[in-house]
């Protein structure tokens, strides 16, 4: 892992119904770290999981809920307690909107983008079905709405 990775990794699972949170951690403490998510989330020692290395991102993601290529509306999330959401990156408007341009087909059901901003700029963290995507303070719920009705 070390060869491939360095000494500190990003690990999360390999599942839609994320059986825990992704987190970065060193090699030192990678055992301890998965022991600790058996016993207190109660997953299991089975569950597949992916790999990579560690990558410094900003605390606040950005989630942008999409339908036919038009963003309907977004909201700032972060994994940080107490912590002040960051305001929109003047170019994620336009990153996103790239994105979509990228996958014209496979909008038309619906698709929710999460993005991050990095010291090497904006990056696509995932992509996720409108269907199963958790809902943000902040988001226009009322717009979203509106435009699944219209749907």
């Amino acid at each position: 892992i070390e060869k491939l990775f360095g000494n500190k990794i990003f690990i999360k699972p390999n599942s839609p119904w994320k059986a825990f949170t992704g987190f970065s951690t060193s090699l030192d403490n990678l055992f301890y770290e998965l022991n600790s998510i058996t016993q207190l989330e109660k997953v299991n020692k089975s569950e597949l999981t992916l790999i990579s290395s560690h990558k410094q991102i900003d605390n606040t993601e950005f989630r942008f809920w999409c339908i036919n290529e038009e963003i309907i509306t977004y909201a700032p999330y972060t994994w940080q307690h107490n912590e002040v959401y960051s305001e929109l990156p003047e170019d994620a408007i336009h990153f996103v909107y790239q994105i979509l341009s990228y996958l014209y087909e496979y909008t038309d059901n619906g698709i929710v983008i999460d993005i991050v901003n990095t010291p090497n700029g904006l990056k696509l963290i995932e992509l996720n079905a409108l269907s199963t995507s958790g809902w943000y303070r902040g988001m226009d719920v009322d717009r979203l709405l509106k435009k699944l009705r219209e749907w």
